[in-house]
């Protein structure tokens, strides 16, 4: 991969994080349909970890108050509430993807290199969304977030491990099929 390959494919990526439509899908099918050799998972993990950052810097004030709440929790050893529990919440909805990723590791390297996987997947992507749609209402607020949202939107993360399926559009659809708003959903 040249490094314009590299800046093109990293500018498409970052264009398309934060919208329910899959950045790995894109990263499969643009080089696919440029003729280029496919990035591989290492470059797509390395281009997701400079979402991951971008995410950090803009909710930072949020996680500043988190982070603030849960030493606060920590210190008084009350039940667990408010920030400190959705930090809770965010790092058991990380698991299942990240336990899935690391289990079938070598099936996801070998995935990210089929076109028709990521052409599949991105029409699943927009069944998710479709579904999320007419499942849910609009009747819980983030702070309504319980431990079983968290597991059931950290497995439709995971589901993200595959090109094509978007990870934003999945725990959007998730989240909204348990009836959460679609201003919660998104943020969680």
């Amino acid at each position: 991969m040249t490094i314009w390959q590299a800046i093109l494919l990293g500018l498409l990526q970052g264009a398309t994080e934060f919208i329910p439509v899959s950045s790995s899908g894109h990263l499969l099918l643009v080089p696919w349909l440029l003729g280029w050799d496919p990035p591989g998972l290492t470059f797509s993990l390395a281009v997701h970890v400079g979402t991951a950052l971008a995410v950090l810097a803009y909710f930072y004030q949020d996680w500043i108050a988190m982070a603030s709440s849960t030493i606060m929790w920590i210190r008084e050893r009350k039940p667990i509430s408010g920030q400190a529990k959705l930090l809770a919440l965010l790092i058991v909805g990380t698991i299942p993807a990240g336990v899935i990723g690391l289990m079938f590791e070598d099936f996801f390297e070998r995935i990210f290199q089929s076109p028709l996987v990521g052409a599949i997947m991105l029409s699943v992507t927009a069944l998710l969304l479709y579904a999320g749609e007419r499942l849910g209402e609009l009747t819980r607020k983030l702070n309504d977030l319980d431990w079983a949202d968290a597991i059931f939107i950290g497995f439709a993360q995971a589901l993200a491990i595959f090109p094509g399926i978007s990870r934003s559009g999945a725990t959007i659809a998730a989240g909204r099929s348990r009836n959460i708003e679609r201003d919660a959903a998104a943020k969680f």
